[in-house]
């Protein structure tokens, strides 16, 4: 292998951190407190992993709220706007940081920290994320496709309920008769799919990393 080739850019790190004094997670305001975890429980954090060989997903996860386009609903005769809001899954994070850039990181996520090899932790299912800001076309069709696949009840725009209203109305007309089961069955089936890869988008937004304008200095 050539010298070249074995030469890193110093914004590179062969060495991933997991920082154990992180800010507790606010459970009401779905965010980090701004404070890091007081010093002795970043540290039994530490020792924790070490005894166990085990490093566990915390309360982190990735909020995103975003205001989506105006929508008209037939019933009332009105547009509203539409809004989403959605936590993904809870994630286990390990920072890219050059080892001269650490003291930086530590003035949020407190003095504490373990460090991987990068290979090891990729070979683990770790994988890198993807940073955007909160109000990019990339987070837009993320929230288009999810609004599209929701099936819960109270969403009034589910297109499964829908179906199943229209499939009892034709029933109460005795024009599906023994069939209506059926379709009842393959109706289903459809809200299942639907369910599932809804869960797999809002899993794939552990891995987006959401951050406004005026955070820039915070990525790393």
């Amino acid at each position: 292998m050539s010298e070249n080739e074995n030469h890193h850019p110093g914004t590179v790190s062969k060495i991933l951190w997991h920082f154990t004094g992180g800010p507790k997670w606010n459970i009401v305001k779905n965010t980090q407190h701004k404070q890091p975890k007081p010093a002795k429980e970043a540290y039994q954090n530490i020792i924790s992993i070490i005894e166990s060989m085990t490093l566990r997903l915390g309360q982190y996860s990735e909020v995103l709220e975003v205001n989506g386009p105006d929508v008209f609903i037939p019933k009332e005769q009105k547009e509203i706007k539409l809004k989403t809001h959605i936590v993904s899954s809870p994630v286990c994070c390990l920072a890219d940081v050059p080892i001269m850039h650490l003291e930086y990181i530590a003035k949020r996520y407190g003095k504490f920290a373990i460090g991987f090899r990068r290979d090891s932790v990729i070979n683990r299912g770790f994988n890198p994320v993807l940073y955007t800001l909160n109000d990019t076309p990339v987070i837009t069709n993320i929230v288009n496709s999810l609004n599209q696949l929701r099936t819960d009840e109270e969403y009034r725009f589910d297109p499964i309920n829908e179906i199943i209203n229209d499939l009892n109305e034709m029933k109460a007309k005795n024009i599906l008769n023994d069939n209506y089961r059926r379709f009842e069955d393959d109706v289903e089936k459809l809200r299942n799919r639907f369910r599932e890869a809804y869960k797999g988008i809002v899993h794939l937004l552990a891995y987006v990393k959401i951050f406004k304008e005026n955070e820039f200095h915070t990525i790393y």
